[in-house]
């Protein structure tokens, strides 16, 4: 395993502010310490988590700060709490003759390989845990350079929290101090990829390909591919790593290099769907000998509507049929067709939110072994059943002895889907086999044929290889027991097997959405509202310390609550991914969460005195944790707060009041 925490300058950043790169490499392997592309197949990747980084004032002092114990600013116990905070990058100008001092700490879990990259307009001083490392480049305010300095520190680190401090001279200029952590492409959605050559080599021949999570030749001889693209058939799923490699040729003949090493390539994210990598192929240190840009694109665009006629927000009508909604089951993502499940009960069953039913119990009322499809419970006998999107009528089946589906139709799409519709009680005399439908065409009623017990609507969509597949997609939370392993669709792992273009992933095929993201604003409160627009979550500033991504998801279940009076209204997902796409399990400040009851849950509350609680789920002690709890009864918000994100309930206490019985005789 490489561990890379590294700083990178943009060139155009240099040169606007003719400026001193302070730069931090921290390689962690746990196997080795140049990783060959065979290694790097299973590798998985997990960052040290930064303490804190600060800085002190700028001022001219060769000699540096000491608190008022005496400690100098580079003993680990120093007191820096008057230090001011770095958001990194630091971009403050340091003056001519002036300087200034960092202090970085970070913590690490077993001692392996660090190294650290200095550069510098004028000397660096580098410290790691009061022991002085080395001193590079001119004396304080000289004039010579230190220039990518790579130090091994390995002898100075120890598990647990590690000091680093350094003493930047500064010539001529500003500074820029930036700590970009680590390089890496981790997929924010399940995506294809199309790479694309920017520039290239104007000397070295080489191959390029993809080396994680699979090995994929590329392109046999980068040097003439400038402005070639190439999209990669196989489509990756949320959470996804992925690493390239080169393999320099002609008179650049060296190693494989990885795109995960900063030695050899410097990656940064264009926007949300794009990541350049800039490579080094030879020695002169420029990074520009082949550049290439790594794109997302959806693999299949959301198309589908509810296939029936709904009057609630997407979101309350999808929720399951405890809130009010229509679902009655979801997909099963471990055992999503009836023939493979090893039993008809509820044990073994995984939901599309990334909960195991065999480890964790958060709810699970609406998954059972073996389901391949959505039902869509709470409809009126012969309710009108649409199609889903625009097609072609494959197929109308009518109830024969054994089909489980009873009578169903089955609508092609255009993009290689079909959608089946189950257990009608009859279809529409308007349609055929072979006629173009448009989304909204009635195709039968909603019936209890096949193997029902009772009305509803079995909805099931089948990808271009056949394979049937869940049209919520896979969400694996990170609180979930797949999200802490970093595991991805276990129906995807369960078809492993399959060639590649019977890829079983499943999608979110939605036209409406379940979630909302945001980036951090650093400049003042962060509002998030989810989809529903039910949910708003504001995180104040430095709520974190750096850059982060926010998600908020609106949830579709009903929790197992232990509290016999929590009736749950709704279900939210709240996280936050540092700039390495890591979640933040907790916040340095609090968040404030408020749930607005639509008019309808307002009808619906019986009580005089209605009495709300918010909950958040603990997936150390699995169980879920009442939150103080407000309740604005003139504008209908539920409030809370919380240090700590994850997965949240919105529920009313309803207390029953038992009466004794008298017996007469």
């Amino acid at each position: 395993m490489r561990i890379t925490w590294f700083p990178h300058l943009i060139k155009g950043q240099l040169l606007i502010l003719s400026s001193l790169l302070i730069a931090i490499v921290i390689l962690l392997p746990a196997i080795t310490i140049t990783p060959t592309l065979a290694q790097s197949e299973s590798t998985s990747f997990t960052s040290p988590a930064v303490v804190y980084a600060k800085a002190s004032a700028i001022s001219a002092d060769c000699t540096g700060p000491s608190d008022t114990s005496g400690r100098p600013w580079y003993d680990s116990s120093f007191d820096d709490s008057q230090w001011v905070n770095l958001q990194l990058p630091d971009t403050n100008t340091i003056p001519s003759g002036q300087d200034r001092y960092y202090r970085l700490q970070y913590n690490v879990a077993f001692t392996s390989t660090t190294k650290i990259l200095l550069s510098s307009d004028d000397g660096s001083w580098l410290y790691v845990n009061g022991q002085v490392v080395g001193h590079w480049g001119a004396d304080c305010h000289g004039g010579a350079r230190a220039d990518n300095v790579l130090v091994d520190i390995t002898a100075y680190i120890h598990p647990g929290n590690n000091v680093i401090a350094v003493h930047v001279s500064n010539g001529p200029g500003g500074s820029l101090f930036d700590l970009v952590t680590p390089p890496q492409i981790i997929l924010p959605m399940d995506s294809q990829v199309t790479v694309e050559f920017v520039s290239t080599s104007l000397a070295c021949t080489g191959n390029f390909g993809l080396a994680v999570p699979y090995e994929v030749p590329i392109y046999n001889d980068y040097l003439y591919y400038r402005g070639v693209t190439v999209p990669l058939t196989r489509t990756f799923a949320v959470g996804e790593e992925l690493i390239f490699f080169i393999k320099p040729g002609n008179f650049c003949q060296g190693p494989t290099y990885l795109s995960n090493d900063p030695s050899r390539a410097r990656i940064s994210r264009l926007d949300n769907f794009t990541w350049r990598i800039n490579w080094e192929d030879w020695t002169d240190a420029d990074f520009n000998d082949l550049v290439v840009e790594v794109r997302l694109t959806f693999s299949v665009q959301p198309f589908l509507e509810l296939p029936f006629a709904y009057s609630r927000s997407f979101v309350r009508t999808v929720s399951d049929t405890d809130k009010g909604g229509n679902i009655s089951s979801y997909f099963d993502h471990k055992y999503p067709t009836y023939g493979a499940a090893p039993n008809s009960g509820y044990t073994g069953t995984v939901s599309f939110h990334g909960f195991d039913s065999l480890s964790e119990n958060p709810g699970f009322r609406l998954a059972y072994n073996g389901h391949d499809g959505i039902d869509f419970a709470g409809l009126k006998q012969n309710a009108q059943v649409l199609a889903a999107a625009d097609g072609t009528v494959a197929k109308l089946v009518s109830v024969t002895a054994g089909d489980c589906l009873g009578n169903h139709a089955v609508i092609s799409h255009s993009n290689n889907f079909t959608t089946t519709y189950g257990h009608l009680a009859d279809f529409s005399p308007s349609i055929s086999e072979g006629q173009v439908v448009a989304r909204g065409t009635s195709l039968g009623t909603v019936g209890n044929t096949g193997c029902s017990t009772g009305a509803h609507l079995h909805f099931q969509i089948t990808n271009a290889a056949g394979i049937i597949i869940d049209p919520f997609g896979w969400m694996p939370f990170p609180d979930s027991t797949y999200g802490r392993n970093g595991r991805g669709d276990p129906w995807r792992d369960y078809q492993k097997n399959l060639p590649q273009s019977k890829d079983a992933t499943s999608l979110y095929l939605w036209i409406h959405t379940l979630d909302r993201r945001v980036l951090n604003n650093p400049n003042g409160p962060t509002i998030i509202t989810s989809a529903s627009e039910e949910i708003t979550a504001t995180l104040p500033v430095q709520a974190y310390n750096g850059p982060y991504r926010i998600e908020l998801w609106d949830g579709l279940d009903s929790p197992l609550i232990a509290d016999a009076f929590a009736i749950p209204l709704s279900t939210f997902e709240l996280y936050a991914y540092n700039r390495d796409e890591q979640p933040i399990q907790s916040l340095l400040k609090s968040v404030q969460l408020e749930f607005k009851l639509d008019a309808v849950v307002q009808s619906a509350v019986q009580t005089v005195n209605p009495d709300y609680r918010i909950y958040r789920w603990d997936a150390t002690t699995n169980k879920w944790i009442a939150l103080d709890t407000t309740y604005d009864i003139q504008s209908g918000i539920i409030g809370a707060i919380s240090n700590n994100l994850g997965r949240f309930a919105v529920t009313e206490l309803r207390y029953a009041i038992f009466l004794p019985v008298i017996v007469r005789n």
